[in-house]
């Protein structure tokens, strides 16, 4: 059975980020972009915030890219996503 991804408010998807280690690094008009401390503005994660739900596939999209990158698993962003904890990354390399 497929993992269900949820659509989540931009607030979860920044504080789970947050929780992973990131800090926001920049604002530009309604988006907000996170990278880990020591890594390159080029990593840098965008998020949309504003009042309307992240869609599922933009969750899944951020997903993708904390498990390509950084090893983590769908389960423990969606874990995040909903509690607001989670364990620090580190860059690679």
């Amino acid at each position: 059975m497929a993992l269900e991804f949820p659509s989540a408010k931009s607030k979860e998807v920044c504080r789970a980020l947050e929780a992973f280690g990131f800090v926001m690094v920049k604002a530009k008009g309604s988006h907000y972009f996170y990278r880990l401390p020591g890594e390159d503005i080029v990593h840098a994660i965008q998020v949309p915030y504003h009042s309307a739900e992240v869609s599922r596939v933009t969750v899944k999209m951020y997903a993708k890219r904390l498990r390509e990158r950084y090893g983590v698993t769908f389960k423990e962003f969606i874990k995040a996503l909903k509690s607001g904890k989670a364990r620090k990354l580190t860059p690679p390399g």
